[in-house]
């Protein structure tokens, strides 16, 4: 069917049915200046307003009309918070200096702006978090209606079209630089579309530029890569608001798919990427795996000449020569190097032991990496750097692309715990499945085209702060689809696919392991393939091992636990993913009996936590309103507290939300429909579950795991009573349940 001949078109909807959806051919964008009025609030001085009707032609070219929507609007302000005077100087000025400057009520502004876009959709940019909430809270305050509903934040666009930004992070897997962000300024600069001409924080030329890149998004979704075709179903089938503006792929595809045409491509090319840091992850195996390194002797002079005057990493802006870093890496370089390779014994250290500590700006990173990577490539063995956060880790990678600019090539592996990294197979599953509402549809959308361009599968790598802070859900289904344990071999195109499994791989072929404590002493494999380890901040690592080996639950992880199984609010969870599954089959009868254990489970917790803080509120004798202000926190201790007469209501209650917790474990041992059975996305039900081989509550304990429910539940069950009690001001309170040296 034509779509410019036809006001409707067919969209092929994955598992729903053929779905009829209107052609969108106009649309308004908007945009504000605005000065606060009270904090950082919605309660915003508009000062001017700007506004474009824009049409799509049918070559796909966003055509602006001729007279925009412009006002320059007079400031609400009456006196500044310092008591007197106007807190907009510049804009008094113009009132009282030129009544006629074509300055109008806020009222005025918002009349005009409603009848200029006449029902038409609304867009702007960051209009979810900033534009249409000043404008509604506006609206209320001069008692004009609001803009419909039909609205759309272009934001949304831009994190399709570009899932990774910022200024210093390693360029995409196939060589290209992700925007510096998501800014106006910094997506024409990306999209190569700036002009240095334009007024920048001015209504109509931002609503302009906003239309040119609106164009310029909507055009690389369309592509034909696989990737995009897959997002375009995605958006299709979830029903999202920006799938009007999109044809529908030829056919159905997949993410492994994707992943697979990527790499295939990634190998083949003779364009790939020299960056080796950017390609941490799988194409760093594959090709890690084709080039044999020559050892090099480890003699002195040549080893620290980066780092002697002169050299390399000591020239150029804001670098100087330090003797105490030379110092500090030839120390390094002794204790890592064998006698054999050593032409000079000049040693500081025993054994190959070796503890530094110096001062901020003697440059340890660097001298410690540069005699790690020369010790690396001399053995044909990974050195493993352990920083004590994964900030650091970032920040660590940083200086390795510092080396890499200034010396040469670097193999280097980014090493987080398991739960740190995306699920190939989880991902492909919830595509196959089908995204339950628009926003699960944006969501996996964007991780959909991150998976092709991130080269570590690294959460951290993927950026999506503000469609999480505007809906919370995209946190819980980063969790859902996070890597929560490995097989031993790779038993299909998933598992081969997989980000953690190609980062465990490369550690045999990298010059450097850039890993943290928590990794370190959990992870057993990251020592044994390693000729040296370094810790980083090692003060710390007491407290990252305590912290990695301690198995904690709380009121707030229990409660999002509950909630992936299903929500309180919109019911969404793994019980009516499994009802999906059943298709046309009834669902097991523990399906209702779960549903009512969870609702036990909730109320259990709720007395829980009541009867905890009442007890704390007598032991403390602080108020609801001093604990409002200040916080108040009090250490259970067993006997002493948990046995008093006062805390027996606490007691009951935490017995019976360990036997409720116990129950929905129990009825989360669901077996599969027939229909589903063997299919990727039961395989993904399955193990939010916790499947047929469970691992013990002991066994899962402190090592940073994604929740999934029954496993979860099994092990809150086993963790010992409350030590830490948080009351919070509504006196319901949030504590923590504290286990000690679980593994």
């Amino acid at each position: 069917m034509d779509p410019d001949g036809d006001p409707a078109r067919r969209v092929r909807g994955h598992g729903l049915g053929l779905v009829v959806a209107p052609v969108l051919r106009d649309y308004v964008v908007v945009d504000i200046e605005t000065v606060p009025l009270v904090g950082t609030g919605p309660e915003q001085d508009i000062r001017e307003i700007g506004a474009c009707r824009v049409e799509v032609a049918p070559d796909g070219r966003h055509l602006v009309a001729e007279r925009p929507f412009h006002r320059l609007v007079r400031s609400e302000m009456v006196s500044s918070v310092w008591g007197s005077g106007l807190s907009s100087p510049s804009a008094a000025a113009v009132d009282v200096a030129d009544p006629d400057a074509g300055l109008i009520t806020c009222q005025a502004a918002l009349e005009g702006l409603a009848e200029f876009c006449a029902g038409r959709p609304v867009v702007a940019h960051n209009g979810r978090l900033h534009d249409f909430v000043v404008l509604d809270a506006a609206c209320r305050r001069h008692g004009v209606p609001a803009l419909h509903d039909d609205r759309l934040d272009s934001l949304d666009l831009a994190h399709i079209a570009a899932p990774r930004i910022g200024i210093e992070l390693r360029p995409n897997a196939d060589g290209s630089m992700p925007p510096a962000s998501r800014s106006l300024d910094d997506l024409a600069a990306w999209f190569d579309v700036a002009d240095p001409r334009r007024e920048r924080h001015r209504a109509v030329p931002d609503a302009e530029l906003t239309v040119l890149l609106i164009e310029r998004m909507l055009k690389t979704i369309a592509g034909s890569e696989p990737v995009r075709q897959l997002q375009r179903q995605i958006l299709q089938t979830g029903r999202n608001p920006w799938a009007r503006f999109l044809e529908p792929p030829p056919a159905d595809g997949s993410l492994l798919d994707c992943l697979e045409a990527d790499t295939a491509r990634m190998a083949d090319s003779s364009g790939l990427s020299s960056d080796p840091t950017s390609r941490i992850g799988r194409r760093a195996v594959h090709e890690a795996g084709i080039h044999a390194r020559a050892a090099v002797r480890l003699d002195e002079a040549s080893v620290l000449a980066p780092l002697s005057p002169g050299g390399a990493l000591v020239t150029g802006e804001g670098r100087a020569f330090r003797a105490q870093q030379r110092e500090m890496a030839a120390a390094v370089l002794v204790a890592l190097a064998d006698g054999s390779q050593r032409e000079s014994r000049s040693s500081t250290s025993s054994a190959g032991r070796l503890a530094v500590e110096a001062p901020t700006g003697t440059g340890k990173t660097l001298a410690y990496l540069v005699p790690a990577v020369a010790c690396a490539q001399a053995r044909r063995r990974p050195v493993v750097v352990a920083t004590h956060s994964k900030v650091l880790q970032d920040q660590l990678l940083t200086d390795i692309e510092t080396y890499r600019k200034s010396i040469g090539d670097i193999r280097c592996v980014l090493l987080k715990g398991i739960a740190n990294y995306v699920s190939v197979g989880y991902l492909d599953a919830a595509i196959e499945a089908g995204p339950e509402g628009p926003i699960e549809a944006l969501a996996l959308a964007i991780m959909a085209g991150w998976a092709t361009q991130t080269a570590t599968g690294d959460w951290d790598d993927l950026s999506i702060s503000q469609i999480e802070a505007a809906f919370p859900p995209v946190r819980e289904l980063r969790t859902r689809l996070s890597v929560d344990e490995l097989r031993e071999f790779a038993t299909d195109q998933a598992d081969r696919l997989c980000f953690y499994r190609c980062a465990l791989d490369g550690i045999s072929t990298a010059d450097i392991v850039v890993a943290n404590h928590a990794v370190l002493v959990t992870l057993d494999r990251v020592v044994e393939e390693a000729s040296h380890v370094i810790i980083d901040e090692g003060h710390n690592l007491e407290d990252g091992a305590t912290s990695a080996l301690t198995e904690t639950a709380g009121s707030v992880a229990l409660t999002a636990l509950l909630d992936c199984v299903a929500h309180a609010v919109s019911g969404a969870g793994v019980l009516r993913r499994y009802a999906a599954a059943c298709g046309a089959s009834p669902p097991h009868e523990r399906v209702d009996e779960a549903h009512d254990a969870l609702v036990q489970c909730r109320r259990a917790l709720t007395e829980l936590g009541s009867h905890v803080v009442d007890y704390v509120r007598g032991r403390t004798e602080v108020t609801v309103a001093e604990a409002a202000s200040f916080g108040v926190s009090y250490r259970l201790r067993p006997g002493l507290d948990t046995g008093r007469a006062e805390f027996a209501r606490a007691r009951r209650a935490a017995r019976a939300l360990a036997d409720h917790l116990r129950r929905l474990s129990g009825c989360l041992a669901l077996e599969p429909p027939m229909s589903a059975l063997g299919t990727r996305h039961w395989r993904h039900i399955e193990s939010e579950l916790g499947g047929a081989a469970f691992w013990s509550a002991a066994e899962r304990a402190g090592r940073g795991v994604a929740p999934r429910p029954r496993r979860c539940l099994q092990a809150a069950v086993c963790v010992p009573r409350a030590s830490v009690v948080e009351p919070s001001e509504a006196g319901v309170g949030r504590y923590r349940d504290i286990g000690r040296g679980c593994r």
